[in-house]
Order: C-alpha cells, then structure tokens, then sequence
C-alpha cells in the first residue's frame, strides 16, 4: 500500500498500478508487441468494464515511479539498516 495514500487528498497525485509489475507484459498480452497503448484513460476504461479485476492497486506517483526505479519496490517500503561505527567516526 501506498505509505502516501494515507493522506494524499489531491485526486491528481492518484495513478492506477500493476501490482506484480508486470504492465508491460499486461500492454502486450492486450495490445501486441509494437503497440504502446492502452495507458491513461483507455486503461481505467477497461479496468472498469471488466468489473475493477484484482492486480491492480492506487498509489500515488511517487510510489508508482519509485517501485519502477528501484526494481519494483515502492522506495516508502524499503527498511535502510544504517550501523554507526563509533570507533571511526
């Protein structure tokens, strides 16, 4: 879930997502290899006359770009493990 969603009041921010990351294979399967399309309008219109299907999730943009950055993890859900060296600092 999107850490943002919590609190993101602005319908603009929102954008639809493959939660398996598998959109592009998604877009293919649908479309064929060479066709780009089936993004924006024309994806939430099929989403919605096949009765919202399960695999899809709201996040917000960030969340949406950054699971596609770093490999398919929304960076809000990364756990950094930072270890201070007392002896050389």
């Amino acid at each position: 879930m999107c850490m943002r969603l919590l609190w993101e009041t602005e319908m603009g921010f929102l954008s639809l997502d493959h939660i398996n990351n598998d959109g592009a294979a998604d877009r293919t399967k649908r479309y064929g290899a060479r066709n780009k399309s089936g993004g924006g309008g024309e994806f939430y219109r099929r989403l919605k006359k096949e009765g919202w299907p399960t695999g899809f999730q709201v996040l917000c943009m960030n969340c949406n770009f950054g699971k596609r950055i770093y490999g398919g993890v929304c960076p809000h859900m990364v756990t950094v493990d930072v270890t201070i060296d007392k002896e050389n600092t």
